[in-house]
């Protein structure tokens, strides 16, 4: 009982996080950064 009381206080704490980031905006730089990381390792950027 203890074990899943944790997980689902854990689950809603990373949803919180993720809420967050996406109202600020960062999900967007992530995937420009990524996709920077990507081109550069491939050799074209």
């Amino acid at each position: 009982m203890k074990h899943s009381r944790v997980t689902l206080l854990l689950l809603l704490v990373s949803v919180l996080c993720l809420a967050v980031g996406a109202a600020q905006g960062q999900a967007a730089q992530v995937i420009a950064k990524s996709a920077r990381i990507c081109l550069e390792c491939i050799g074209i950027g």
